[in-house]
């Protein structure tokens, strides 16, 4: 996967019949007003659906798309990823194999965040590509249960160090 090689969204779009030359001509001149993301631009005046762009993308990208609702997230890993840069680069941190960690991204074209990411992971990392509501769905409840988690351990640690036990007598 290069990241590096440009992708022109639009043309992308075009070419695979999505949508029309008319339809890119009125998002660009959208985009110049709002100064949103050409993809962001055509879903909000709906020419297209989030999943046809990041499937397009995904697909350019060399990389998966991932639906999270039935993708497994491992809340260890999702933790080496501080909420606040989650939420910054619209990733989440989903799983670590071989040494990399797999990161699903909402766009997996901004190489800015994929730098960043891989220096606070300090590792390599992998792409998929994710709609934005499946990231915000699993960054709400994927950070509130590890939150939950070190509350609990909290908890269970100043109960543990209030009691003393002899584990010696135990046989």
């Amino acid at each position: 996967m290069d990241l590096r090689k440009r992708i022109r969204i639009g043309d992308l779009l075009i070419e695979n019949k999505v949508i029309s030359e008319t339809q890119l001509t009125t998002a660009l001149a959208e985009q110049k007003k709002t100064r949103r993301k050409l993809g962001k631009t055509l879903i909000d005046l709906g020419y297209i659906q989030e999943s046809q762009l990041l499937t397009l993308l995904s697909q350019q990208l060399k990389i998966p798309y991932l639906e999270l609702q039935h993708y497994p997230i491992d809340y260890e890993v999702l933790k080496q990823l501080p909420e606040i840069l989650a939420r910054r680069f619209r990733a989440i941190a989903l799983k670590e194999d071989n040494g990399k960690i797999l990161v699903g991204m909402a766009d997996p074209t901004d190489i800015y965040a994929y730098d960043e990411i891989s220096k606070v992971l300090k590792r390599s990392i992998d792409l998929a590509a994710i709609s934005e509501e499946d990231l915000l769905h699993q960054l709400e409840t994927g950070y509130r249960k590890t939150d939950e988690i070190d509350s609990l351990a909290e908890v269970l640690d100043v109960q543990l160090s209030e009691h003393d036990f002899d584990l010696s007598k135990i046989t």
